[in-house]
């Protein structure tokens, strides 16, 4: 099968979509099939089992123009059996692939990683895309991403899930309950706004004041990894708060650093609020950690609250859960229950779900053929995802 995967942001920049499409795309070649990826994002040739077609073009649209054409002509060029095309709140370069696609009759699947903004300015005005949005297959990280998505396209389309996938064996580590007066919370991300770094301050600070009026002596640490533009602000703000003594910058680590830091906290602190996901959180859970997260996200439809984690409705209930976690007893059953259940987040569900929606994609196109535009009227690029394809099933080589 030739799968194209179409991404506005992707490696060498390491984020949530960047990883993911590189996992995906890889995975699916190594199981036989042939995979490119086409990208804004800058960077040297890729050096993968995939190819990587980079287009450049900034944001504005007489920057990018020039790009969106390269973007229809490569989705053209490759005969793909399937465009995959990634998105998030601004993704012009995955939009242009969709037009190109249902406009040749390629089969195309659209992926949110995030969660949309409420305010349909803000977002991607799905309503007046310049195609016919109903030939489209539209799947969402998670359950909450996908309703963000329902609301902008209407009733009458839905959004089905496609998880990401985690390589839960390579974060599966020996874990073992800390019984010691200091708590330690781990926090990994950007240290942006959307991240919300500066609530994570504002709960040790809060959690930690509420423990100081008991008789525990529990003392609280937050290890924050990774950088950001607001990393500076941020340190502002601990002291501000009265707890920098008790936060430990550990700025941006790779998968060996972010899991001796793991390996080292007694629970995982996420407080983003438009969180389609978490990635970060659930690879603290494939190591056994306890998940502290805010109900409402996609984090809420992972982590089962009093069994893998704790789930709070707002900051105040994240603190909340804080001093909960303190507790060793209940630290002790959440761990061993994680380090037990695997994570609901493994790659072969991920491979999957893709193959479903590869397929859902080929049937769209089939059912919104005419006679004179069918696959005797007008020359077909593939095989199209729903044939019989000589490479092994995705899932199966996981």
């Amino acid at each position: 099968m030739r799968i194209v995967h179409v991404t506005d942001a992707y490696l060498p920049k390491r984020g949530g979509i960047e990883v993911q499409v590189s996992q995906l795309a890889r995975r699916q070649a190594e199981a036989g099939h042939d995979v490119s990826v086409v990208t804004r994002a800058p960077g040297p040739p890729s050096r993968d089992p995939v190819r990587v077609d980079r287009v450049g073009g900034g944001l504005a649209p007489w920057q990018w123009a020039p790009a969106a054409r390269r973007v229809s002509a490569l989705v053209a060029a490759t005969h793909a059996d399937v465009v995959h095309c990634h998105l998030s709140v601004v993704s012009p370069a995955a939009v242009i692939a969709l037009r190109a696609a249902s406009r040749t009759g390629v089969p195309a699947v659209a992926t949110y990683h995030s969660v949309l903004p409420r305010e349909p300015h803000r977002g991607l005005p799905l309503r007046r895309l310049p195609f016919d949005a109903t030939t489209i297959d539209w799947t969402a990280v998670s359950r909450v991403a996908a309703a963000s998505v329902e609301r902008l396209l209407g009733p009458d389309l839905a959004v089905n899930v496609l998880p990401n996938g985690l390589d839960l064996a390579a974060w599966r580590t020996p874990f073992a309950v800390r019984l010691t007066d200091e708590v330690v919370l781990a926090w990994v991300g950007r240290v942006t706004g959307r991240k919300r770094p500066f609530a994570a301050l504002r709960i040790l600070a809060r959690a930690q004041a509420r423990l100081d009026r008991g008789t525990s002596g529990t003392r609280l640490r937050l290890d924050v990894v990774g950088d950001g533009p607001w990393a500076g602000a941020a340190r502002l703000e601990a002291r501000r708060l009265g707890v920098a003594a008790q936060v430990r910058w550990c700025g941006s680590l790779d998968h060996r650093g972010v899991a001796d830091v793991l390996a080292g906290a007694d629970a995982f602190l996420a407080t983003a609020t438009a969180e389609s996901f978490g990635i970060a959180a659930m690879e603290a859970r494939a190591c056994g950690l306890p998940v502290l997260a805010r109900s409402g996200t996609g984090l809420a439809e992972l982590i089962q609250d009093g069994v893998s984690g704790l789930l709070g409705a707002d900051d105040d209930g994240l603190a909340r859960a804080v001093v909960r976690i303190a507790d060793p007893h209940l630290r002790q059953r959440i761990t061993e229950h994680n380090t037990v259940v695997a994570a609901p987040a493994g790659w072969a569900e991920s491979l999957r779900q893709a193959e479903r929606a590869y397929d859902r994609a080929a049937g769209l196109v089939r059912r919104h053929e005419t006679p004179s535009q069918g696959t005797t009227g007008r020359p077909r690029p593939g095989t199209h995802a729903s044939a019989p394809s000589q490479a092994p099933s995705l899932a199966s080589r996981v």
